[in-house]
């Protein structure tokens, strides 16, 4: 999104921590606030305080239901949700949203060569080791390779290591990212904030259904068994991956996710 912005807008990206990913921003990244600004886009709400105090119009946006930062708080003009599942669990906390789909890069994530014809090399970007294990264990099983990108170390590549597969597991924005390289996508993951949760693959008939959730297991909730996933895995079709990018060229890019969010401050 900032670097999408900082085609048309002096951008500055604000974070309490400053690690190696915000080091690696084209844009100017702040600690401390102190100048003055037309818009505020927030993403936790441990940033809302400041972006209300040094911003003349603030957007204050939850990608999720349960982690305490994505909790909408009292202070910003618009809120936005990334799902309708987000959308109607902020209503019920008395936040009104407008619901607007994570923007991608499609420039940055899409594809580099064409998947298999059958199903060969599954990437994993599963945040639960329990998730990692279980895919390991099932493409030895079905003689499939296996790679998974680890989630305690930066990983820049991360399209590179997509365009390696032909299927990508994950949830949310790594399914949107997998869906622009043009890979088959399977929805699951194990992680330790929820119960195992698992939407299966996403195809042309269930993505729209599938994203009232932003693709992250809680649509479906199919428990992740070694069958259940073996079940899903054998389910892959070459077709899979360019109809997925089509889809995220047409609903998930990031310029179309810019624009909306613009026009939604335009009405403050």
């Amino acid at each position: 999104m900032a670097r999408e912005l900082s085609k048309y807008h002096d951008v500055t990206v604000f974070t309490h921590n400053i690690g190696p990913f915000a080091r690696a921003f084209p844009e100017r990244v702040e600690y401390i606030l102190d100048g003055h600004y037309d818009l505020a886009l927030v993403n936790h709400n441990s940033c809302l305080g400041d972006a209300v105090a040094h911003a003349d119009r603030v957007i204050f946006t939850s990608h999720g239901t349960v982690p305490p930062l994505e909790h909408p708080e009292p202070g910003a003009d618009l809120y936005v949700a990334v799902s309708d599942e987000v959308r109607d669990y902020m209503g019920q906390l008395g936040f009104s949203a407008t619901v607007i789909l994570n923007g991608i890069d499609c420039d940055a994530f899409q594809p580099h060569n064409e998947p298999n014809r059958m199903a060969r090399r599954v990437l994993s970007a599963c945040h639960g080791p329990q998730a990692v294990e279980l895919l390991a264990a099932v493409c030895g099983q079905l003689s499939l390779k296996f790679d998974y990108i680890h989630h305690d170390r930066l990983t820049m590549d991360v399209a590179e290591k997509m365009n390696w597969a032909d299927i990508v597991v994950g949830l949310g924005r790594t399914a949107f990212e997998a869906m622009a390289c043009g890979r088959a996508v399977l929805v699951m993951d194990m992680r330790g904030y929820m119960a195992p949760a698992m939407d299966g693959m996403v195809t042309r008939d269930n993505v729209d259904d599938l994203l009232r959730c932003n693709l992250s297991g809680r649509r479906l909730r199919i428990p992740p068994t070694p069958q259940s996933v073996a079940m899903a895995l054998g389910g892959y079709k070459p077709s899979m991956g360019a109809f997925n990018r089509r889809f995220a060229e047409k609903h998930l890019n990031v310029t179309h996710a810019a624009e909306r969010y613009l026009q939604l401050a335009a009405t403050v």
